[in-house]
């Protein structure tokens, strides 16, 4: 009877040592909150870097077109002088072909994405697309993609607009800013520029500088 108690006893120590105590598990706990504490504290820096990446690259994307529009013209594409937010660079950039009979500017690589001649004059001040069937045009900006362009409406037209898809003053969509006709940080080029939300804060990406 000896024999089997202490058996029995022994067996219920070892069941009894292989659960977890009270303070074990405050401790877990404890260790839990702590590394949750941390990964939520990374999560908005590592979002933040991902957007200074991606503003960083697509900036660098858009130097290498306008300067290879420079290249082949001579001049940069021009911007819109009273607006340098609502700037005709898509369409500069992607190049397109000419209707004259319908006074309709076509994409060169997407056919179904236009802009008539009045709604170039109303919304980028300019006579015309530089870049167009009659001047040779050109694709200079072969790499962009759709998330990088968005419509719209600048003076009551819908037009194509080059930007960043990340939260920025204005919404989800970060326009580029352009300026070639009276650069105020680089005077014999162009200012180029985007704002952008990080830390809830407006963050400027240009050219430049990076803030």
């Amino acid at each position: 009877m000896n024999a089997d108690t202490n058996r029995t006893q022994r067996t219920e120590d070892r069941g009894q040592r292989s659960g977890f105590t009270l303070i074990e598990l405050l401790v877990v706990i404890a260790i839990i909150g702590i590394l949750t504490a941390l990964v939520m504290g990374l999560l908005p820096r590592a979002a933040n870097a991902k957007v200074r990446a991606r503003a960083k690259a697509e900036l660098a994307q858009l130097e290498t077109a306008i300067e290879s529009y420079k290249e082949k013209r001579g001049f940069y594409p021009p911007d819109n002088p009273k607006d340098a937010g609502a700037n005709s660079l898509y369409y500069e950039l992607s190049g397109t072909t000419f209707s004259p009979a319908k006074g309709i500017y076509t994409i060169l690589s997407d056919a179904g994405s236009s802009i008539t001649a009045a709604s170039v004059s109303t919304a980028f001040g300019a006579g015309g697309i530089v870049n167009s069937t009659a001047d040779e045009a050109k694709n200079f900006y072969p790499a962009l993609k759709a998330s990088q362009t968005k419509d719209i409406k600048v003076n009551g037209v819908i037009v194509k607009l080059l930007g960043i898809a990340v939260k920025g003053p204005t919404g989800d969509f970060c326009p580029w800013f352009y300026n070639s006709s009276t650069p105020a940080h680089n005077p014999n080029g162009y200012d180029l520029w985007v704002d952008v939300i990080l830390n809830g804060q407006t963050k400027r990406f240009g050219n430049w500088k990076e803030d």
